[in-house]
């Protein structure tokens, strides 16, 4: 019937605040609260596969099945957007299960109002995963100290020293700050979709890298198996060694008091020298 709530379909304190479940936006990166949203929609689909009541949906399992749909998100922006320019799947995990429960607290009424504010204002600002923090300045502001702005190649500039490997590609920069400063989940500049060029840029390098790593594992890897092989024939060595030194101290010299063993003695050398013409020798 019309207007009823079934067990599935009536929304909780959480949904009262941020909204209904709903799909992120195709052009857009998320905000808290889009990321709530999609969570709320990925918790109906496990409530219904798991046939369990939503209060035992943990927001750990939430949070799980949620970050790969973030970071796809930044993805289509650009595929440079992934750790370590962005933070792990796995502390994204942890701040999808932070702000979540933020925003819970707040829902049912368990925080002072100071608190209230910070996660209301955070709900309509962009949910960033990237690792630098530095702020970005479009080329129009007088902090941005741009030389030209018309023959700006990024249109925007920042004052970075973070790691090279985590710095934002310069070509998003501008794109990233408008991002930042957005409120609600739509802003001035949407993803424009893939940018076949640069994207094939980015794959080649990407290739390139990956082959210049397995080369020089490969590289490691013989280098190690020559040292292993080095380690190996000394060990022989050395095994052989000490048994030659064993073998010497271990010998006894017969008693040369004994005729007989003189005698055996003698003959061996003489046999050893002189062959067959031993016999012809009278004296010992």
């Amino acid at each position: 019937m019309a207007g009823v709530k079934t067990r599935h379909k009536s929304g909780g304190k959480l949904t009262e605040l941020v909204g209904a479940g709903k799909e992120f936006i195709k052009s857009e990166v998320p905000t808290l609260r889009a990321v709530i949203q999609r969570g709320l929609l990925l918790k109906e689909k496990l409530f219904i596969e798991n046939e369990t009541a939503k209060t035992e949906i943990p927001v750990h399992m939430i949070a799980k099945k949620l970050a790969p749909l973030v970071m796809n998100q930044w993805l289509k922006a650009n595929l440079k957007f992934c750790p370590p320019v962005t933070i792990s799947e796995k502390s994204l995990i942890q701040k999808i299960e932070k702000w979540w429960k933020k925003a819970e607290n707040v829902a049912w009424g368990r925080v002072k109002q100071e608190e209230k504010r910070k996660v209301m204002d955070m709900l309509d600002k962009l949910f960033d995963i990237t690792t630098c923090t530095h702020s970005i300045k479009l080329c129009n502001v007088p902090e941005s100290l741009c030389n030209d702005q018309a023959k700006c190649k990024f249109g925007a500039h920042i004052k970075c020293d973070c790691p090279k490997d985590r710095k934002i590609p310069a070509l998003e920069l501008s794109w990233l700050a408008i991002q930042r400063a957005k409120t609600g989940e739509s802003s001035r500049m949407m993803m424009k979709g893939v940018d076949k060029k640069e994207t094939d840029k980015q794959m080649k390098a990407a290739k390139r890298k990956l082959e210049e790593e397995s080369a020089q594992l490969k590289r490691n890897k013989k280098m190690e198996d020559e040292k292993n092989e080095q380690l190996i024939e000394q060990e022989k060595l050395d095994v052989l060694e000490d048994d030659t030194r064993n073998q010497d101290e271990s010998y006894v010299l017969p008693n040369l008091t004994d005729l007989a063993v003189k005698e055996q003695l003698v003959n061996a050398l003489l046999k050893e020298k002189l062959g067959d013409k031993a016999y012809l020798v009278k004296q010992y």
